[in-house]
């Protein structure tokens, strides 16, 4: 059973060493998604909610993934593609250790399983629908590969085949070289962030770009040009100074709170713990 004031406490926690980083290096982001929503509806976290949303600018999100290793506090782990092996995505995510949130699908994934909070890096998108095209066809393909480098990972990935299928792609997707599908993959996503776009999004997993969600489209680069403080559990984070505009994007009428039955925490770990590392339960 989770208890959501703790685990809110423990994530207030991360996201505090976080902002720390950023404000000291003046490096910036936005909370985002339904952290974003709490902050303008409920000053803090949405009372059901289960986790802290960041974006960040592609430069800003390399500059802080650079600065960490040396700034972050060893109450945390920076888990990214870079820093742990067995995790395979392209969103960072920050640990907390001596903690556990485990979900059935990841028991033998072989990562670090501590509560965490998700830092998603925002790519530019081209004008040009054929360009675009082009770029979401390059990352779905690249996609697949790098998730094959995590058996685990690979056969939770939401591939919609059956299990003799995935598993004969699985063993031609591993005969690829890893590093040079890797750099590919870079390429591909950030082609286009040295021009000024009209458009920006979450384009940095095929999964996203396969099947979009309303909440992820691609949305007006002018976002990520200027941020301000907003309250968020009586502190001050940074947001988009068009944070109104991105919330009627992303959810509509975002002051109306959803149906009683809508009010129920998205994600659903098997093991939870605030006190206890998840190395205890595997």
């Amino acid at each position: 059973m989770v208890d959501l004031k703790e685990f809110h406490d423990v994530l207030l926690e991360i996201l505090i060493e976080f902002d720390r980083i950023c404000r000291k290096y003046d490096i910036k982001y936005s909370l985002a998604w339904g952290t974003l929503l709490g902050a303008v509806r409920h000053q803090g976290f949405i009372p059901w909610d289960d986790d802290v949303d960041i974006i960040m600018p592609r430069k800003d999100y390399e500059k802080f993934l650079k600065l960490s290793s040396q700034e972050l506090n060893n109450n945390y782990f920076l888990q990214s593609i870079n820093t742990e092996t067995a995790y395979q995505y392209n969103i960072t995510r920050i640990r907390k250790n001596n903690t556990a949130m485990i979900y059935s699908n990841w028991k033998n994934a072989g990562f670090h399983q501590g509560i965490y909070m998700d830092i998603s890096p925002i790519d530019h998108i081209p004008d040009d629908e054929k360009l675009f095209a082009k770029q979401k066809r390059k990352i779905i393909f690249l996609t697949p590969i790098r998730a094959a480098r995590n058996k685990d990972v690979f056969f939770n990935c939401g591939l919609n085949l059956n299990k003799f299928v995935k598993s004969i792609l699985y063993v031609v997707l591993n005969c690829f070289p890893r590093k040079y599908c890797q750099r590919k993959e870079y390429e591909a996503i950030t082609k286009y962030n040295d021009s000024r776009t009209k458009r920006v999004g979450l384009i940095s997993e095929g999964g996203v770009l396969l099947n979009t969600p309303a909440d992820l489209r691609p949305f007006d680069s002018k976002v990520l040009d200027e941020f301000v403080d907003i309250e968020f559990e009586g502190r001050q984070f940074l947001a988009t100074k068009y944070y109104d505009e991105m919330l009627k994007f992303w959810y509509g009428d975002y002051m109306q709170l959803p149906p009683k039955e809508q009010q129920v925490m998205f994600h659903q770990p098997e093991i939870f713990s605030t006190n206890r590392s998840y190395k205890e339960f595997l």
